[in-house]
């Protein structure tokens, strides 16, 4: 189970101003590279649905195309929210890290698009 469930933030993952989307995100982590797919995504960060584990503040880089866009966004981000059940790993929310005006333009754009409230 994971033990540092208890740690995280269990408003992250769903919380306002966040955008349903379910694409592929690259996660790479020390030369691993996996593809997980998306559940939601805001200005902050997204939460991924995959069963690998991961520990709390780790680090991951991040590659992904949001829909109706031609340039893939790559950043940061750090393991903010662990999803579970019965010790299985099901999902995890990731906070961005330095995301680039030019990639949170796009991301707040999409929001937009979707009528998401951005200033939340």
């Amino acid at each position: 189970m994971y033990s540092d469930m208890d740690r995280s933030s269990p408003g992250f993952a769903f919380r306002r101003g966040r955008a349903p989307v379910e694409i592929p995100v690259e996660l790479e982590l020390s030369g691993e590279s996996l593809v997980a797919t998306s559940v939601n995504i805001g200005l902050g960060g997204l939460f991924v649905a995959t069963d690998r584990r991961f520990r709390m503040a780790e680090r991951l880089n991040l590659r992904f195309t949001l829909p109706g866009q031609a340039q893939p966004i790559a950043v940061a981000a750090d393991v903010q929210w662990l999803y579970g059940h019965q010790g299985r790993a099901l999902g995890v929310g990731l906070r961005f890290v330095d995301l680039q005006a030019a990639a949170a333009t796009v991301i707040q754009d999409f929001l937009r698009q979707l009528d998401v409230d951005v200033t939340a």
